[in-house]
């Protein structure tokens, strides 16, 4: 996915030691309202990802740089 290669999403990955996809989860997840996330996961290391996703802990200004990067597609 694009959004995966933004260098907006890798910049914050290295930061936290985390994985593009951990970073954009995390971002969905710490969203305001009504919100449904329906992580994939075809094998357990892909599911063992998602769940790292938990441990990242965004700053305000990061969810600020990610939340301008959308572009109305998934």
């Amino acid at each position: 996915s694009e959004v995966l290669e933004d260098p907006v999403i890798t910049r914050i990955a290295d930061a936290h030691g985390a994985s593009p996809a951990q970073v954009v989860l995390r971002a969905l997840l710490d969203e305001d309202g009504p919100v449904a996330v329906i992580p994939k996961a075809s094998t357990r290391e892909h599911a063992e990802d998602n769940l790292g996703a938990l441990e990242v802990d965004l700053s305000d200004d990061e969810r600020r740089a990610i939340a301008e990067l959308d572009n109305g597609t998934r």
